[in-house]
């Protein structure tokens, strides 16, 4: 990737990649473009904090629990579930889709 036609701008709810002239170039029949990007936390179980920890082994314990196989989309998740995961659910306003 030329660094000059494209820039990549970080942000923890809407990142972006923007082009300093204000238009990408357009890409020609049977061209493609590779955007590779790491997402999460970190490559190990020591880089997840310890809220989600908590909240991955309460709901693993839950299912656990109702192991009777009838989940589907509409089943909820515990409170305390969802109250730990909260502070990791992004709020997005205004950035469409």
């Amino acid at each position: 990737m030329n660094g000059d036609l494209f820039k990549f701008e970080p942000d923890d709810q809407s990142p972006s990649v923007v082009s300093p002239t204000g238009n990408f170039p357009q890409i020609g029949a049977g061209n493609t473009i590779e955007i590779v990007f790491g997402a999460g936390f970190g490559p190990t179980w020591e880089n997840v904090p310890s809220d989600l920890h908590h909240a991955v082994l309460l709901l693993a314990a839950h299912f656990y629990e109702n192991r009777n196989g009838t989940f589907d989309a509409n089943t909820t998740f515990p409170m305390a579930v969802m109250a730990l995961i909260e502070r990791h659910r992004p709020m997005r306003l205004g950035q469409g889709v």
